[in-house]
C-alpha cells in the first residue's frame, strides 16, 4: 500500500512520538510506501525552517536537513498531473 501523508502529519512524525510517529515506522519498515511531490516536499523545507522548530529538532537530535533528506530516500517523488480546475485557492 502507498499513502501520500500530509504536510503537519509528516512533520509530527519526524519531531514527535504517537500515531504519526508509527505512521513513519511503517514507511521506515517498508510496510507502507510513502508517495510525495517536489511541491509538498518544498513546503515541508519551508515549515521545517520556521525557527519555533529549533529547540524541538534539537531536542528530537536530527536537523533539518537530516530530516529532508530522510523524507526525500523514503519517499517515491511524482509529479502529479495538472487538475483539469483548481479545487481550491491554495497553490500546494
Amino acid at each position: 500500500m502507498r499513502a501520500v501523508i500530509d504536510t503537519n502529519v509528516l512533520l509530527a512524525a519526524l519531531l514527535w512520538h504517537g500515531p504519526p510517529h508509527a505512521l513513519l515506522a511503517l514507511v521506515r519498515s517498508g510496510s507502507l510506501g510513502l508517495v510525495s511531490s517536489p511541491a509538498l516536499l518544498a513546503e515541508l523545507a519551508d515549515v521545517l525552517g520556521r525557527s519555533r522548530f529549533d529547540a524541538i529538532l534539537v531536542r528530537s537530535k536530527t536537523s533539518r536537513e537530516n530530516a529532508l533528506a530522510e523524507v526525500r530516500q523514503l519517499a517515491e517523488v511524482i509529479e502529479p498531473p495538472p487538475l483539469p480546475q483548481p479545487v481550491c485557492r491554495d497553490p500546494r
